[in-house]
């Protein structure tokens, strides 16, 4: 069963890591010497699969993480909801 929480602690332990980066060269959680690349889509993606989201199901089978214009849909089919800011 998917856990937003397990997912939030993926994401502060990395944002905690000196050797995360960010680039949308090397999104796709790539590492180039020392460093682990993600740009902010990508960074969400790897976050919840490691909360147990089954992303690639989500985004039709596609392995590669979703992009910022794809991401909505993707987010809507696991189960979040879009919220207004107003």
């Amino acid at each position: 069963m998917p856990n937003i929480t397990q997912a939030y602690n993926w994401a502060i332990n990395t944002c905690n890591n000196p050797d995360v980066r960010y680039s949308q060269d090397y999104r796709n959680q790539q590492t180039i010497g020392r460093y682990t690349y993600y740009d902010c889509s990508s960074f969400i993606w790897y976050a919840l699969i490691a909360g147990g989201f089954d992303c690639v199901a989500a985004y039709g089978g596609e392995t590669y993480p979703f992009v910022t214009w794809t991401m909505g849909d993707v987010l809507i089919r696991l189960g979040f909801r879009e919220v207004s800011r107003t």
